[in-house]
């Protein structure tokens, strides 16, 4: 980073402190300002770094949220369709259970009724 201190030539410097007495106090004052605002040129780079790294680290981040996010909407909908599927396939078993005549269906429509119960 470069310094911007305003510095009077050799010549006019020792002419100007002769003369007055309160130029030196005044250089080395301009001096330390031009320092301190060296500093500050510094502090702000550094934040202004941050800044975009954190604004880089955010967008990665909310890029990788998105992806997640449209891999869970594809596996709700996945679970979704995998649900009505097994749901049709139960009724489907249902109604054969129930469709069977004779001591058979009994026999069958008691072990459906123990399987539910058993799985409640």
């Amino acid at each position: 980073m470069q310094r911007t201190e305003a510095r009077l030539p050799q010549a006019t410097h020792q002419e100007v402190s002769g003369s007055c007495p309160e130029q030196g106090d005044q250089e080395t004052e301009v001096a330390r300002l031009g320092r301190e605002l060296d500093e500050v040129k510094g502090q702000l780079w550094e934040l202004q770094k941050k800044e975009k790294q954190s604004e880089r680290t955010s967008a990665e981040r909310i890029a990788t949220l998105e992806k997640d996010l449209k891999a869970a909407r594809a596996y709700t909908l996945d679970a979704g369709l995998a649900r009505i599927e097994a749901e049709t396939k139960l009724r489907a078993l249902r109604a054969a259970i129930m469709g069977v005549s004779g001591p058979r269906g009994w026999l069958f429509r008691r072990v459906a009724r123990k399987l539910v119960d058993s799985a409640q």
